[in-house]
């Protein structure tokens, strides 16, 4: 019984480790693919600048 217990509880600390990385992962490439877009709204917003002055 002990040992069923022991195995349980290793098995649900690996799991959450588990999801802890995979939503650190997960957190980085969403804050790249927000940064990336930023730029191409900033750099679109520079030449429309650029296109528009009188």
């Amino acid at each position: 019984m002990n040992e069923l217990r022991r195995k349980v509880l290793l098995l649900a600390v690996l799991s959450g480790f588990i999801l802890v990385a995979l939503i650190g992962v997960t957190g980085v490439q969403l804050k790249k693919a927000i940064g990336e877009q930023h730029q191409k709204l900033a750099s679109v917003k520079s030449n429309n600048s650029i296109m528009y002055q009188p």
